[in-house]
């Protein structure tokens, strides 16, 4: 069996850097690729809530609607690894990030965990947090931090994540 890697992703932004620069690392190396996206409810949107969004114009609820965005996504990053001869999978989950990712790395035997950053400083990352710095410390097998560095690359939600959050305030 090859060696896996575990590529935690948030599907608005910078993923597709993070998947590129994992696609030579797992070529390389004869690895499996597991894509791990955690989908996140905004502030105030519960997962029964109806809305309706592009993809589900009838309603559908919050949580299978914010399911099926990162599904999609998903897709996107699975070709780019695809495209350089990789085989992946995708895990989403839902809950905290750091435990969930951890518990996916155990989970899937990772040999090492990879995750973006965009390299936020001071008050931003004062208020946000930093989740890669958190998984560093605290993980059990080695974590490579990739730094994105695109330009308007900031932007943390995908347009259905902010339809999802539109909607559910009514």
């Amino acid at each position: 069996m090859s060696d896996t890697i575990l590529v935690a992703v948030d599907i608005a932004g910078c993923a597709p850097e993070v998947v590129a620069e994992t696609a030579w690392i797992a070529a390389g190396l004869k690895a499996r690729v597991v894509l791990l996206h955690l989908a996140h409810l905004p502030v105030g949107v519960h997962a029964g809530d109806a809305v309706r969004t592009g993809t589900h114009p009838e309603g559908a609820s919050a949580l299978s609607t914010l399911d099926d965005d990162a599904r999609e996504h998903m897709a996107l990053l699975q070709a780019i690894l695809a495209d350089k001869g990789v085989p992946s999978e995708v895990l989403i989950r839902h809950g905290d990030p750091l435990h969930g990712i951890l518990t996916a790395a155990d989970e899937v035997d990772a040999r090492i965990i990879v995750c973006g950053t965009h390299g936020r400083q001071g008050l931003q990352r004062m208020l946000m947090g930093s989740v890669a710095e958190e998984v560093l410390r605290r993980a059990r097998v080695p974590v490579l931090v990739v730094r994105t560095l695109t330009p308007g690359a900031l932007e943390d939600v995908t347009p259905t994540q902010r339809q999802v959050a539109v909607e559910a305030e009514g």
